[in-house]
This record gives structure tokens, sequence and C-alpha cells, in this order.
């Protein structure tokens, strides 16, 4: 395509198997992405995908290159739904992300966002990493009330700290406002 952006496929479907790094004391899971299907979906640093393994678990995620491969990393919950042994064939359907946040924002993080312009502003600052990070955070929260409650918190902290994230104080924020 010489200079030309190249066209980003539309969905495509592959076998892999699902995989443990062996000796990271910090990466678990993953499956490996084959490095045609990897290119295709990866143009500068953009690389978030979606995911949708064995039809039935859909996750937002990025590719991730390392010694000539390409993987996408899996946490322990998205194992245990997946629940298949380590070295079992899964079977994945691989579309381009292509959301503002590289996950769905939660609507009660968005509305507490909205109604306050300085926490939008500082959130909006902050590097689309730490973005995700926080809408994780809120997205793994069952209840909409307490998914407005955290969503404060999280505003709260990022107006008291001029936009700067300190995760071990929101989390202690966070962990504070579980006790009532």
């Amino acid at each position: 395509y010489g200079n030309a952006v190249r066209p980003i496929m539309e969905t495509v479907t592959f076998a892999t198997t699902l995989s443990r790094f062996q000796s990271s004391p910090l990466w678990g899971w993953y499956f490996d992405v084959p490095i045609v299907i990897a290119t295709e979906f990866t143009q500068g640093t953009d690389r978030r995908v979606i995911c949708t393994i064995n039809g039935h678990l859909t996750i937002h995620c990025g590719l991730m290159p390392n010694k000539g491969i390409w993987f996408v990393l899996l946490n322990k919950e998205n194992v245990k739904k997946i629940n298949l042994p380590e070295h079992h064939q899964i079977n994945v359907s691989m579309t381009k992300d292509t959301s503002d946040y590289g996950m769905p924002m939660p609507d009660e993080l968005n509305e507490v966002l909205a109604q306050d312009y300085q926490a939008y502003e500082y959130f909006h600052a902050l590097t689309p990493g730490k973005q995700r990070n926080l809408i994780y955070v809120i997205n793994k929260i069952k209840s909409s009330e307490i998914k407005i409650r955290k969503s404060l918190v999280i505003a709260d902290h990022l107006i008291a700290n001029t936009g700067k994230l300190d995760f071990k104080m929101l989390y202690e924020a966070l962990r504070d406002y579980n006790k009532f």
C-alpha cells in the first residue's frame, strides 16, 4: 500500500491455543494471534481489538507484541469463563475496536463526568490506558447504584489530585466507600 493507510479487516476468525507464560511473574494466560492477522489489525500504536472466544466470551483487548509474535492476554476471570485447560484449542473471532476508549464506557461514569466539567477534563487528560483502567473498575461492578457511587469517588479523586491519578490513594478511597 506504500504510504497510504491500509484498510483494516472487518472480522477474521482463526483457531489458536490457550497458553500460559511459565517464566513470567507478571503475565499469565494468553493466546497467540497469527502475525498476518495481527499486522492487519495494528496501525501505529493502535492495537485495540474485540475478540470473541468460542462464540460466547467477548473481550475488548489489545494485541501485544513479543519477540516476533503477537498475543492477547487473558485475566483469570476470563480463563475461568472459558473453562478450558492449557494447550486447548480455542476459536477466536477478531474485529477492530473502534470505540472511543477501547472498551465500553459505563453509562454511570459517563453521566458523572458529564455533570462535572473539571472531572471530565481531568479524565480526558489521562492516557488511554489509565482511562481504560478506570472504566474497567466501574464495568466490573454489577449494581448501577454502586457504579454511580464509585464513579463519584473517581471524579472526586481526580479533582482532589488536580488530574493526577494515584492508584494507591484511589483504591483506598474505593475501599473506604465499601465500608459504608
